[in-house]
């Protein structure tokens, strides 16, 4: 599944910023899923919610955008994502409800990828995403690989 970074509502890649509602599109329609690392929600919690509400249509964007509460993860799920991943910071409880609140799948990601899968299973969700992974774990898991521009099942 092809990588894509987006700020700004744009699509990085490499030196050139492209328009992300076409290029997230044509990615798509090649693909069929594409894993968006939206880098303005990671970084500063603001993520490009507009662009993905004008691609939800038919979802198929799994959206990186480590939402740091309830209510982000809503958000980003009501403007049409198929899978979400959110960060290990919240609390136990905090991602029961929001396993409890969603209907589609969601990962966890985090630094420690035994801590992770542990957090993830105990919490009921679909599995990790372990960016460049080095462990195996005992969980569905996706890695992400920065250098290839790619994300692939694990295992």
């Amino acid at each position: 599944m092809p990588l894509a970074y987006v700020k700004g509502g744009k699509v990085i890649d490499g030196n050139h910023r492209l328009d992300a509602i076409k290029k997230l599109k044509e990615l798509g329609k090649e693909y069929g899923h594409v894993y968006v690392m939206d880098l303005d929600g990671v970084k500063r919690n603001r993520p490009n919610l507009s662009v993905y509400r004008k691609l939800s249509h038919k979802p198929f964007l799994w959206i990186d955008s480590l939402p740091r509460d309830l209510e982000d993860v809503m958000d980003v799920v009501i403007v049409g994502a198929e899978r979400i991943t959110i960060g290990d910071i919240l609390s136990d409880d905090k991602l029961g409800k929001i396993r409890d609140m969603c209907d589609i799948e969601i990962f966890l990601r985090g630094n420690n990828e035994k801590e992770v899968a542990e957090k993830a299973k105990k919490v009921g969700f679909d599995g990790v995403v372990i960016v460049s992974p080095k462990e195996k774990v005992d969980v569905p898991a996706w890695g992400v690989y920065p250098a290839e521009g790619i994300v692939k099942k694990l295992g």
